[in-house]
């Protein structure tokens, strides 16, 4: 900020938060110069340059500097009110500025989080979770794989008793969700996407590929507009433009984003789910799931694969090569299938690409030809929910999976974890080795997870020692074979 401009007497800065945007009110401030410094002060605060910006002809040619910038005029959106107003503070105070903010209102909630709903127990730090987003009216759960954030969802929307909308993101979610409210709830619950239309209940579960598809349509817009209470699963999602268009029309003033894995530790990214739903309020971690004994401890198998000498393709050429295409890679992943299969066990393998799908379910069925699955996203949903309660009795089986189960999916019979996909995601790593972590009922308490240390390929090493440090630094168990 300019230290050669004096404020006017009685010069204010007004701030109306409202449940969407907060409006920066300059009429008092009573120089249009002063006001273009304030908000350009602002907007330095609240952009971010996007991945791959300067790829951009536009960034090339000069005509764009690569940031976004999520102050849009006057407005910007009231999640990253947090991050706005320590710079407010410093303005209106260099310039002798008065700062008055005016907030929006929650209702009260009538009830107290009880100690059960409907005859499930909940559990001490949920209680406290729950108390937490109930008093700051808005933010991120995150919680770990197991940590129960269905059952906190279901809790909110009991005690808050107004219109809800639970977003998600795949049709196996959506079921699963819409079952678990139910449950816990008795509410009655609408779903809207798969195939369904059904807005007229108080509680709705919506995927967002058909509130986007379909925002434009009377009985959406109707939809999304008289909602009291916003709550996003697997909130990591909203970064993406589709789903960041939806949350931002809906004006419901109670605000929540819930995930295992929230923060993409990308600038733009997070900033974009800050201004959906507001920052972290609550943290469970993998850590304090496993020492309670609600989580299994994951043992992380880990073999090196030496691939030979690194050729000149790209990344993709080396993918195929030596993770797809691998036999030595691939046999592993058929014999630690079928010894777990064999010791009895639910056996979950994930894999990125329909090709590496197909290699190892042929491998694997030429010694095993019952019990082994393929799951992908071309199937069926009802198939796939099939498939999904099969998994769920526990009846030992080898399951091939896509990505439809490496997150949100709740299957606690696992008994091993197959990563034969690859990758350096953080938020795909964590969801993966989740779907393994539910409670064991042995004294054990643990899951065994295969990985893979690949050598011979920059891009591939590169990933591998990615996946280990994560591993590292979230306490499990590495055994190297």
């Amino acid at each position: 900020m300019r230290d050669d401009l004096e404020p006017i007497e009685r010069e204010l800065i007004r701030l109306h938060v409202n449940p969407v945007y907060t409006k920066i009110d300059l009429t008092d401030v009573g120089s249009e110069s002063l006001s273009r410094l304030i908000l350009q002060d602002v907007g330095e605060v609240i952009r971010a340059r996007p991945e791959g910006f300067q790829f951009s002809p536009k960034y090339r040619d000069g005509r764009w500097n690569g940031y976004i910038n999520l102050l849009k005029g006057v407005n910007f959106p009231t999640g990253l009110l947090e991050h706005v107003l320590p710079r407010l503070k410093e303005i209106a105070k260099e310039l002798a500025l008065e700062l008055l903010i005016n907030r929006y209102t929650l209702p009260p909630v009538e009830e107290a989080v009880p100690e059960t709903l409907h005859d499930v127990i909940l559990r001490n730090y949920q209680v406290d979770a729950i108390n937490d987003l109930l008093q700051a009216g808005r933010g991120v759960a995150h919680i770990a794989t197991g940590g129960g954030k269905t059952l906190i969802i279901a809790a909110l929307i009991y005690l808050i008793q107004g219109s809800a909308l639970v977003i998600t993101h795949k049709k196996e979610l959506l079921h699963q969700t819409s079952h678990v409210i139910k449950q816990h709830t008795g509410l009655d619950v609408g779903l809207v996407g798969d195939g369904l239309s059904e807005t007229d209940r108080l509680v709705t579960v919506a995927m967002i590929q058909t509130l986007y598809k379909q925002s434009r349509t009377t009985m959406i817009k109707d939809l999304l507009k008289r909602q009291t209470c916003l709550i996003i699963d697997e909130v990591h999602h909203v970064s993406s433009r589709t789903m960041y268009e939806v949350v931002m029309k809906i004006p419901a003033r109670w605000r929540y984003g819930v995930s295992g894995t929230p923060l993409r530790y990308v600038v733009l990214d997070d900033m974009q789910l800050m201004a959906a739903t507001g920052g972290v309020v609550v943290t469970i971690t993998n850590d304090e799931l496993i020492k309670a004994g609600y989580n299994a401890l994951p043992v992380i198998h880990l073999y090196h694969i030496y691939n030979p000498a690194e050729s000149n393709g790209d990344y993709q050429a080396h993918y195929e090569n030596m993770i797809v295409s691998n036999p030595t890679r691939n046999g592993i992943v058929a014999t630690q299938s079928l010894s777990a299969y064999k010791r009895g066990n639910v056996v979950l393998v994930l894999v990125d690409r329909l090709d590496h799908q197909n290699i190892i379910y042929n491998q694997i069925t030429i010694q095993q030809k019952k019990n082994v699955y393929r799951l992908n996203g071309s199937q069926e949903s009802g198939y796939r929910n099939k498939m999904l309660d099969l998994m769920r009795t526990g009846k030992p089986g080898i399951f091939i999976a896509t990505e439809i189960l490496g997150e949100g999916v709740d299957v606690p019979s696992l008994g091993m974890v197959i990563l034969a996909g690859g990758g350096k995601s953080h938020i795909r790593l964590l969801q993966r080795v989740g779907r393994g972590m539910r409670p064991k009922e042995d004294e054990i308490n643990r899951v065994d997870i295969v990985d893979f240390i690949d050598h011979g390929s920059r891009y591939l090493e590169q990933h591998s020692k990615e996946r280990m440090r994560i591993y590292d630094q979230e306490g499990f168990l590495l055994k190297e074979n």
